[in-house]
């Protein structure tokens, strides 16, 4: 480890010096945010991460082939493709981006047992500008709509029907803000009560995030436990 530290140093020295500035100025902003600001945020995902949250608790269910799971926010299906993996159940993954939808297709191609689909899931139907930026592209986040995607978003209610599900063993939300609306819709909908367990992300760039995640949580503990929470990190509800 020395030597080829040695080595690139001698080839590229000032190369080096940037990367460990790099490093030296990330690990310093972690430092400020976690012992001396205390934001909850930082600390609850170097939580998540000493946890391996994403490696164990996101896969900690009891799923079997018959199970079925809504993979909401599906980026590039790699959430999908593990708990396939796992449980070997049938999958609905639904991605509005068309370029990620393009890359879970080609993915999955030889899967009979996800089916991907190019349009969120909400609350409406209806079209709406994406913003490109990369796994956290949102339709809440202000953009110029020249530099965005126009997609397509459909009522659960609606999907739900058209597919003939009576029951979701597992529902993944994942859609960077759009999960207050889609959850409100189900727990008014009365369509809550169809899903065993919910894996939601909140997302705190939304006003007033914290009271309408506060709010949700109150009408989810009628009907569903709370397993594990990493605040606005990942959290896991299931039905009593």
């Amino acid at each position: 480890m020395i030597k080829k530290i040695i080595i690139k140093l001698l080839r590229d020295p000032f190369g080096l010096i940037k990367i460990l500035f790099f490093r030296i100025r990330l690990f310093y902003k972690w430092f400020y945010a976690y012992y001396i600001k205390k934001d909850i945020g930082v600390i609850e995902r170097t939580k998540w991460y000493r946890d391996k949250g994403d490696d164990s608790l996101r896969l900690k269910y009891n799923l079997n082939k018959d199970s079925v799971v809504f993979d909401i926010g599906g980026y590039i299906g790699d959430f999908s493709e593990k708990i396939f993996n796992k449980f070997g159940c049938n999958i609905y993954l639904f991605e509005p981006s068309s370029s990620f939808y393009k890359k879970c297709l080609e993915r999955f191609k030889d899967n009979k047992n996800i089916f991907c689909f190019n349009y969120g899931l909400g609350n409406l139907n209806g079209d709406f500008v994406l913003s490109n930026d990369n796994e956290a592209s949102s339709i809440k986040r202000k953009i110029n709509t020249k530099k965005g995607e126009t997609i397509k978003i459909k009522k659960i209610s609606d999907i739900i029907e058209e597919q003939r599900i009576n029951k979701i063993d597992l529902m993944k939300i994942n859609i960077e803000g759009g999960e207050y609306e889609l959850l409100s819709y189900l727990i008014n909908e009365n369509l809550i009560s169809k899903i065993n367990n919910i894996q939601v992300q909140f997302h705190n760039f939304i006003p007033n995030a914290e009271k309408k995640r506060e709010d949700i949580i109150n009408l989810l503990k009628k009907t569903h436990k709370n397993d594990w929470s990493y605040y606005f990190v990942w959290e896991n509800w299931s039905l009593k």
